[in-house]
């Protein structure tokens, strides 16, 4: 079943369509209030890295040859095959069908601004579940939270909030709302439930507590992995053989990089805010942009995972867990409740700095075990775990 929500079509008084043909230097592309249209005629990698398509509302490619490569490293299904001109005086004319509807789905994020936009995991989260949206037919819009209460905000027919560190301002008398508690649960307010026509917890224990509170149905909705961008594919010499950390430094100690460090074993760790701390001489860089990620991951002896104390006791499993297996990594994690009975064997966990230790060593020792879960772990996750089965979730809790 397609989501379907009342949609009106541009009209001559709305703002006119800004065409995009060559990809933008900025990572996240901010037209305001105008409709986006992608003009892809060629550089389909430079496209995809820029996050321009994810943010704009049609993608046309010039040819079937363009759109199948863009296709192949992208997302299929996304995109129109057709021309966008610009007529004499620079007005520009754009065939009925390739107009931008109005309404559609916004998808909210607790990002405080666009300089901060591409170290935020949620902008990921964001763009992989728009996708997925996208493939059902239905238009999306990201908002950062300075978009909330703009006219890029109130356009939207439903809004889905990805509820992590801030509460957002609800609309209801304009619009359908989703809470989807992704992250940080400690942190909902008194009454926030209320605001919202629909909830969901990627908490699986969460989920179960805030549903016997509220009297409300609160399906569980896990989070998943970006299958577009994370699936096996060539290693890269950068990351070959390395144990990895992509964390950024908490008020309290992480466990993934401070237990490593107490059991003296070598890693690289990428992330933010280390500079006072010991783990700071781990540090590689601040930053692994998302799309390299993917080879970080395949290439690396190991990932290893850790989750807020919150996440952990309220069954919350990060994304990053599911996209190292997507990916054909081989990732370990802290022991979240849960996680066993979702990911089984494919994903061993440690609750102790001598068990991860353990790990740590077997893993680099032998390769068996690492090829074993590179070549079981894209399986398990297409078996269930990606942003097309969440959306499919989502539609069923919106349409019961």
């Amino acid at each position: 079943m397609n989501l379907s929500f009342s949609t009106r079509l541009l009209r001559s008084a709305e703002p006119s369509p800004l065409v995009l043909r060559t990809p933008p230097n900025d990572p996240i592309v901010r037209v305001a209030d105008r409709p986006l249209i992608a003009m892809v005629g060629g550089s389909e990698f430079e496209w995809v890295a820029s996050g321009a398509l994810d943010a704009a509302d049609r993608v046309v490619t010039s040819t079937d040859l363009v759109a199948a490569r863009l296709e192949s490293i992208w997302a299929p299904g996304l995109t129109t095959v057709g021309s966008v001109d610009v007529c004499d005086g620079g007005d520009l004319a754009v065939s009925e069908s390739s107009l931008p509807h109005v309404g559609r789905v916004g998808i909210s994020t607790c990002i405080r601004s666009e300089r901060d936009a591409e170290f935020w995991g949620d902008l990921h989260f964001a763009r992989a579940l728009g996708r997925a949206l996208r493939r059902r037919g239905v238009l999306t819009r990201i908002l950062l939270r300075p978009d909330w209460g703009t006219r890029t905000d109130l356009t939207c027919d439903v809004v889905i909030h990805l509820r992590g560190l801030t509460r957002r301002p609800v609309h209801a008398r304009r619009q359908k709302n989703m809470l989807w508690v992704i992250s940080h649960p400690e942190r909902l307010e008194p009454g926030e439930l209320d605001d919202y026509d629909w909830i969901v917890s990627a908490g699986s224990v969460h989920a179960r507590s805030l549903a016997a509170q509220s009297g409300r149905s609160i399906p569980y909705v896990a989070q998943a992995a970006d299958a577009d961008t994370f699936r096996p594919g060539r290693p890269s010499a950068d990351f070959e053989g390395s144990i990895l950390s992509v964390a950024n430094a908490r008020q309290v100690r992480r466990r993934g990089p401070t237990w490593l460090m107490n059991q003296h074993i070598p890693f690289d760790l990428y992330g933010r805010g280390w500079h006072d701390r010991p783990e700071q001489r781990h540090v590689v860089a601040e930053h692994i942009p998302n799309r390299r990620l993917a080879a970080a991951y395949r290439s690396s002896a190991l990932v290893v995972a850790d989750h807020h104390s919150t996440m952990r006791s309220e069954g919350f499993i990060a994304n990053r867990v599911y996209d190292v297996l997507a990916a054909g990594g081989c990732v370990v994690s802290d022991d979240v409740v849960g996680l066993d009975e979702q990911m089984g064997a494919v994903v061993p966990t440690y609750s102790t700095s001598d068990e991860l230790g353990s790990l740590a060593a077997a893993f680099t020792n032998d390769p068996r075990m690492r090829d074993d879960i590179a070549d079981r772990g894209p399986k398990h996750i297409a078996a269930g775990h990606t942003f097309d089965d969440r959306v499919r979730e989502i539609v069923a809790v919106i349409t019961s």
